[in-house]
């Protein structure tokens, strides 16, 4: 896993064309009900650990969306969940982010960027 994300890393570099170009990659918290759920976050801690490193090793801002998205989980009611469960109550897919979680993703990003940190939605 990591000679991929290495590698994705290192042509997103290679095809920078503005030289204060900010690559950033993200971590985020997709819960699952049921059995297999202590099983896929571990994998999804796995994928964001793994990211963070390859981020960490070729001088990419890594951001973190798992924190701020704390209680914003499956189980959420609509209108506070950023990740849709099984059955979705939004346009996004069983088990992504929605669109709630994309404006969350865009203020975390924004302040990162602006040397501000984490700012939680």
């Amino acid at each position: 896993m990591a000679l991929r994300i290495d590698q994705a890393v290192d042509a997103l570099r290679r095809s920078q064309r503005e030289p204060d170009c900010h690559q950033l990659s993200g971590r985020r918290r997709q819960p699952m009900l049921g059995p297999d759920a202590t099983y896929v976050q571990a994998k999804i801690d796995e994928l964001n650990a793994a990211m963070a490193a390859q981020a960490a090793a070729h001088g990419a801002d890594y951001v973190d969306l798992r924190s701020s998205s704390v209680g914003h989980d499956a189980c959420a009611l609509p209108g506070s969940r950023w990740v849709e469960g099984l059955v979705p109550l939004s346009d996004a897919f069983p088990m992504h982010p929605n669109a709630l979680s994309m404006q969350n993703a865009a203020k975390v990003i924004a302040a990162q960027l602006a040397g501000g940190g984490a700012a939680a939605g």
